[in-house]
Order: C-alpha cells, then sequence, then structure tokens
C-alpha cells in the first residue's frame, strides 16, 4: 500500500525558518555595513574639515589667543567637534603635519613640528595634512560566538584617514 504525501501546510512550517535565515544572516549584516558606510564618511568628513580648518590658521604650533588657535588645536578641535555629533564615529587622535614639496623634483618633506626655517615660496609648496586614527560602530553588534571577529558586524572598523590642503599663511609655519 502507497500513502500519498501531502504538501500542505508545510510552507507554515518552512516560513519562520526562512524568514530566521534571512533576518539574521543577510538583513541585519547588510544594514550594519550600510550603517558603517556612513559612519565612515562622516569619519572622512571629520578628517577633511580639520584639514580645511588648520590651513587657513595663522600659526603652525603655538596659539597666539583662544580666538587665534594654531593649526594643531584647529585640526584637534575641529575633528572631535564633527566626530561627536554623530553616533558611532569615534576619533582616537589627531595629528597634524607640515608637508613641504619641492616644486623642481617633487620631493615631499614632512614635519610634525613648526618650520625652524621661514618657508621658501618660490621652490616649494606649503600643505598642511591631518590624519586622523579612531573607529566606527555597527548599528547592530553581534555577539555570536560563531561568527567570530568580524569588523563591522561584531566589533568596530578601525579607521586612519589623511587629508591636506594648501596652507594659506606660510609665515606662519615657523610660529
Amino acid at each position: 500500500m502507497i500513502i500519498a504525501r501531502q504538501h500542505r501546510g508545510s510552507t507554515a512550517i518552512e516560513l519562520p525558518l526562512m524568514l530566521w535565515f534571512l533576518m539574521v544572516l543577510i538583513l541585519f549584516p547588510l544594514l550594519n555595513l550600510g550603517s558603517c558606510c556612513v559612519r565612515s564618511y562622516y569619519f572622512f568628513q571629520a578628517t577633511h574639515n580639520a584639514a580645511l580648518q588648520a590651513a587657513k590658521a595663522r600659526s603652525f604650533q603655538v596659539s597666539g589667543t583662544p580666538l587665534d588657535p594654531s593649526s594643531m588645536v584647529v585640526a584637534t578641535n575641529v575633528a572631535n567637534g564633527i566626530a561627536g555629533q554623530w553616533p558611532g564615529v569615534n576619533i582616537t587622535t589627531v595629528t597634524t603635519f607640515i608637508v613641504q614639496t619641492d616644486i623642481n623634483n617633487g620631493t615631499e618633506t614632512t614635519f610634525t613640528a613648526r618650520l625652524a626655517v621661514p618657508a621658501n615660496t618660490v621652490s616649494n609648496l606649503y600643505q598642511i595634512r591631518v590624519r586622523c586614527q579612531g573607529s566606527v560602530e555597527p548599528l547592530i553588534p553581534f555577539n555570536l560566538g560563531f561568527f567570530g571577529a568580524i569588523p563591522g558586524l561584531t566589533g568596530n572598523i578601525p579607521l586612519d584617514m589623511n587629508d591636506q590642503n594648501a596652507v594659506e599663511n606660510t609665515q606662519g609655519l615657523t610660529r
């Protein structure tokens, strides 16, 4: 005697399993990836605006007054101020450099402190480079053991971004 197998009701049993699969293994990781991409953009904007504002400062290292801060102070304040507006964007280190580029051969020299001699604008170009280090957090962090350590899914994504702009006041690079 052959018993016919009925397929009625099998969808009702499989649907919760498929929904769990789609939500946990596909939708939530994609949501986390998208939020990390958006937060990475805000991290870049913090770095870019810090370099832009630091290049406009009148001095590189020594602040004149609270109303006239140095490039180093401006870069740190701007980067941390912008990152502080967005949850999940963390900047831990802001470093400001002077980049001197020789016009004739394109050689770059990087200084972490003010220039010892006045800037030579005839043979060199001068830029301010800001380097921000930190991380961005996923929107919904997973703490499931079988995933392991996956940046952007189970933990933060470490970032290291640089941006630079031309110096507006080259005489201030010695201060």
